[in-house]
């Protein structure tokens, strides 16, 4: 068994709402990515265990097709109750004012560079899986390219070690269910839709990081 960490990541990205009356307020979207940091080694036993969760509750543990609170907690008590994974959290410390275009561009740069210097630093994690942007109408992989040449960047300026390593997945793979799940309940309590949610895995989460 080998024992190098591997990291997960899935993005969310939700707008703020009016506290008073749980409206969508013109004030920007909050923007995230959840990391999942979880042994090498055991990756087959953790992936197993997730595909036997989700037969046992009937549905996928996709946080957007969670049309139901009773779900949502169901959910997020569920990947709470799995162990072997610890979760990172490197989240807009504002709502961003014009989502989407070059402002979610750059806000997703910041992250994932925050992300993998911490991650592949303090966190030793080796490789990176994230999942994949792409889509069929949007040409060659364009979006992944982009995490991919911040990546680059960090090895060229040695803010990495040159064996730090990042792929790119579809939600084929399992464990970018648990990042999934964890990034949809932070935002739900960022943007001000749901402030319970979260709490219920927040004390699997070991950092909090802040990205301006």
């Amino acid at each position: 068994m080998t024992f190098q960490l591997v990291g997960f990541f899935d993005e969310s990205k939700k707008p703020t709402r009016d506290p008073r009356t749980g409206k969508v307020a013109d004030i920007g979207y909050f923007y995230l990515i959840a990391a999942i940091v979880t042994l090498d080694g055991e990756l087959d036993t953790l992936r197993e265990k997730i595909i036997k969760l989700e037969d046992e509750l009937g549905y996928k543990l996709h946080y957007g097709d969670l049309r139901s609170k009773t779900r949502r907690v169901e959910a997020i008590e569920a990947i709470a109750g799995l162990n072997g994974w610890e979760g990172h959290l490197f989240e807009s410390a504002v709502p961003i004012r014009t989502p989407g275009g070059g402002a979610e561009h750059h806000i997703r740069a910041k992250a994932l560079k925050q992300a993998f210097i911490h991650l592949a630093g303090e966190g030793r994690v080796s490789r990176v899986v994230i999942e994949t942007r792409n889509e069929p109408t949007a040409g060659f992989d364009q979006l992944d390219k982009a995490d991919h040449q911040v990546h680059q960047r960090l090895l060229t300026r040695c803010q990495v070690p040159a064996g730090f390593l990042i792929t790119h997945a579809g939600k084929d793979e399992p464990i970018l269910s648990i990042a999934d799940v964890l990034a949809g309940a932070r935002t739900d309590l960022l943007c001000g839709k749901d402030d319970e949610i979260y709490h219920r895995v927040g004390h699997l989460v070991e950092g909090i990081h802040k990205v301006c």
